[in-house]
């Protein structure tokens, strides 16, 4: 998809009334952030889950809008070790330059809890362990206030991992490939299957699709998926938006 971009590749937004978060700001990130009407100055977190092309590319330029052309200090930024320092064959991919400016700067590993306020909003993350060839990956559930969003990010299956998301509202799934064709460090329909049967999410939402799932049928796999888990589940399009929050406190996802 990143070559081709048949389906886009910039990640994801969460919007709520006071955070507006930008999580793997892979190829075309801040173009459809403009396209979508999203205005990329208007973000305050960037969240960075590994090093890889696909997640990372649009980091330094929504960097650049979040802090008003690097001319004052603003928001914060989450990423992985890869990103700042090479960790084994990946990274970096930020000079200081660039992830010097946000106000606030993390590169959590599995298990930390991250907390953030703004303007009297208070939000939280858990960051999760993953499996992925960036031994610094990470995914996060993120405690929205009246709301519970997971993200996997990129990761093998591994024994637990449904345990890591239970309680979820909302969860985003990495699913590359079809039935059990997994490559490594990624899931597979098979894959999430078991994730589900265990983290029983209201809505699992399906992304980070590859060529092999294109072709065999998205809209099949997340059916089966539904029809095995009793997950309500969903295939991520391009400019999908989808309404999270029932309380004063509204939010909602945007794929693009």
């Amino acid at each position: 998809m990143l070559i081709t971009q048949i389906r886009g590749t910039g990640g994801f937004r969460i919007d709520t009334e006071n955070f507006h978060i930008h999580v793997d700001p892979g190829p075309g990130a801040l173009l459809h952030s403009i396209e979508n009407k999203l205005n990329p100055e208007k973000i305050n977190c960037i969240i960075v889950t590994h090093a890889h092309t696909d997640h990372c590319t649009d980091a330094a330029p929504l960097i650049e809008a979040m802090c008003g052309g690097i001319l004052k200090q603003k928001g914060t930024l989450i990423v992985s070790k890869s990103i700042i320092e090479q960790q084994g064959n990946v990274g970096p991919v930020l000079s200081e330059f660039h992830y010097g400016q946000p106000k606030e700067f993390y590169t959590p590993k599995a298990g930390d809890m991250i907390e953030l306020a703004e303007k009297g909003e208070k939000i939280s993350l858990e960051i999760t362990k993953c499996e992925h060839p960036d031994a610094t990956t990470f995914g996060f559930k993120i405690n929205l206030g009246n709301k519970i969003l997971g993200y996997t990010s990129d990761t093998a299956y591994f024994e637990g991992m449904g345990e890591l998301y239970k309680g979820c509202d909302i969860l985003v799934i990495n699913n590359t490939r079809p039935g059990k064709e997994r490559i490594p460090g990624h899931l597979c329909t098979e894959d999430t299957i078991k994730l589900l049967k265990v983290a029983k999410p209201k809505m699992a939402i399906l992304a980070h699709m590859g060529m092999k799932m294109f072709r065999s049928g998205i809209s099949n796999e997340a059916q089966r998926i539904q029809r095995e888990t009793s997950v309500q589940t969903r295939a991520a399009q391009d400019g999908m938006k989808i309404d999270i929050g029932e309380s004063s406190t509204q939010a909602n996802l945007k794929r693009f």
